[in-house]
């Protein structure tokens, strides 16, 4: 028996076409699936309805082919997505708060929320580590998989956008950070004793002369958010999410050597 996905995994990837593209984009994406898909998805389609699991990941690989690479790689940023878009609110909290396992075992719960094959099962390997298998699928996919993997991935985010390791080191990167660094610290006035970036965040140890830590801050999120959207070739312009920024003032020279054993 063929297998069904519910409406709603198809109307986020409906609505990451018009979010990152526009309505022309999202003809042309349609215009690659079959006739009886393309029409259905027209005749538009109910969040809570069971719709042909085919359709579901052809629409994965139409959308991947007109506006990615046509190697599978935006499925993945897709199941991201939907992670943000179709969670209920009352996962989204329980999900932030979890641990790994916390999450994991949800992914698993929600499996047969979503899809009528198959099962989504659990295996703790470890504190911080685990694993997610998909069994019994009657028709299992490449696309699939890789959606799969992102809406884990995007139902575990936070700091940088989605948690995405755009912050990952490598020789451009480490030069990029050096270089931005040094621009804030002439303009702002501003002594760098320390700094950290982690794959998906930032620590800074500073002194600013004329306390103006948050305009310092707003310069130099702003534009490292420019230069990861162009090295990354990020096509939504989000890196960082919102309300990420903490400052703590060190007042003893104790608390500089916490912070300073804390970055290193």
């Amino acid at each position: 028996m063929a297998p069904n996905v519910k409406g709603s995994a198809v109307d986020s990837r409906l609505d990451f076409v018009r979010e990152i593209a526009d309505d022309a984009a999202l003809n042309r994406v349609l215009d690659r699936m079959s006739r009886p898909h393309r029409e259905r998805i027209e005749e538009g389609v109910l969040a809570s309805a069971w719709v042909p699991f085919e359709l579901f990941t052809e629409l994965n690989v139409a959308i991947d082919a007109e506006l990615g690479e046509g190697d599978l790689k935006l499925v993945r940023e897709m199941g991201r997505f939907s992670a943000r878009s179709n969670l209920p609110t009352v996962y989204r909290i329980f999900l932030r708060m979890g641990s790994v396992h916390f999450v994991l075992r949800k992914a698993s719960r929600l499996w047969r929320v979503h899809y009528d094959s198959g099962q989504l099962t659990h295996e703790e390997l470890g504190d911080d580590a685990g694993r997610l298998t998909v069994e019994g699928f009657a028709a299992p996919h490449r696309a699939h998989c890789l959606s799969v993997l992102g809406w884990v991935e995007g139902a575990m985010c936070r700091r940088v956008q989605d948690r995405q390791f755009l912050l990952r080191p490598d020789a451009v990167f480490t030069a990029m950070v050096t270089w931005l660094l040094a621009a804030c610290a002439l303009l702002f006035d501003v002594q760098v004793h320390c700094a950290t970036v982690m794959s998906t965040h930032v620590h800074l140890v500073v002194t600013v002369s004329d306390q103006r830590i948050s305009e310092l801050m707003q310069h130099f999120v702003a534009n490292l958010a420019k230069a990861v959207s162009v090295l990354r070739r990020l096509r939504r312009g989000v890196v960082f999410e919102p309300g990420g920024l903490n400052i703590v003032e060190c007042k003893t020279v104790d608390a500089v050597v916490y912070e300073l054993a804390y970055c290193t």
